[in-house]
């Protein structure tokens, strides 16, 4: 009995078969980094969410938030002790973090409070080193998916003559895409009674 010889794959099937892994993995790559970027939105929002919970149970305690420095890890402290609001306050916002940005505690989330000018309530003014201010409000915020600081702090901060000094679309929103420009950001205090809309 004659054996039949082994054939091997020509040129075009192999070239088929790497065309088809091709396509395969334009697919896949797309949405595995998309799979990514939503889970860090998630624990983004999650770290935010609870590191406000823990300055809404100081603010009960002591009838004022914790005094304002800009960035998060040196403010908070006082959220860890003497009573313990928060294990630790010691959380990275992932999206600076990748920028390799080192010193200063750039990796941190920004931590803003607002007090109210005298010009009326609703005016609210960012009250950036001056913990003599009776504060309000504050701003928890994250550079979010574009790594951009895009100043959301700055969207309940009004002028004389009561108009937002900064435009609704430094607030990320996933609509506008999931890497569109915006920063995450989660308000508290009288600050969270007020409506704002993510633009485009």
């Amino acid at each position: 009995m004659l054996l039949k010889p082994k054939q091997a794959f020509t040129l075009i099937e192999l070239l088929i078969v790497v065309a088809i892994i091709g396509i395969l993995a334009a697919i896949a790559v797309p949405n595995f980094l998309n799979a990514q970027t939503r889970a860090r939105i998630a624990r983004t929002n999650g770290d935010l969410k609870a590191l406000g919970t823990a300055i809404d149970l100081y603010l009960l305690d002591n009838n004022k938030h914790p005094n304002n420095w800009s960035h998060l890890t040196v403010d908070l402290i006082g959220l860890t002790t003497p009573i313990s609001y928060i294990a630790n306050v010691g959380f990275r916002d992932i999206f600076k973090a990748e920028q390799g940005n080192t010193g200063n505690n750039k990796e941190s989330y920004l931590y803003f409070n607002y007090y109210y000018e005298n010009s009326g309530p609703g005016n609210w003014i960012n009250a950036i080193n001056r913990p003599d201010l009776s504060t309000k409000g504050y701003c928890l915020a994250s550079w979010g998916p574009d790594r951009t600081q895009n100043a959301i702090e700055w969207v309940y901060v009004q002028n004389a003559a009561g108009q937002n000094k900064a435009a609704n679309d430094r607030v990320y929103h996933p609509t506008n895409g999931l890497v569109s420009s915006g920063d995450i950001g989660r308000w508290g205090g009288d600050v969270s009674n007020v409506p704002i809309t993510a633009g485009g």
